[in-house]
């Protein structure tokens, strides 16, 4: 994975989440920016987006961080599910006496 923080680019348009056929470009802070040329400058003007982070992964690398975060998942809702079962046992035992 590679990390950058405040890109800008011209494209027309920047999404949260974009893949192409070799990588997958997780995007953050997407900020639409306009700025004026100054003092005549044209070349320093810039009308484009701000991302506040872009993290760069190839697509298997992408694919297994996905793998991996969803079988976390999976594992804290069987968790949860465990302990919500419980709770209602609890809430049954209490109201039958």
């Amino acid at each position: 994975m590679q990390k950058f923080v405040n890109v800008r680019t011209t494209a027309e348009s920047v999404k949260p989440l974009e893949i192409d056929d070799y990588h997958v470009y997780v995007n953050t802070g997407i900020k639409e920016i306009h700025e004026e040329a100054k003092d005549g400058d044209l070349s320093s003007g810039f009308d484009g987006f701000e991302i506040e982070t872009q993290e760069i992964y190839e697509k298997d690398e992408y694919i297994q961080l996905m793998a991996e975060k969803n079988s976390s998942l999976e594992e804290q809702t069987t968790d949860m599910q465990l302990a919500l079962a419980d709770v209602y046992e609890q809430m049954l035992g209490l109201s039958a006496n």
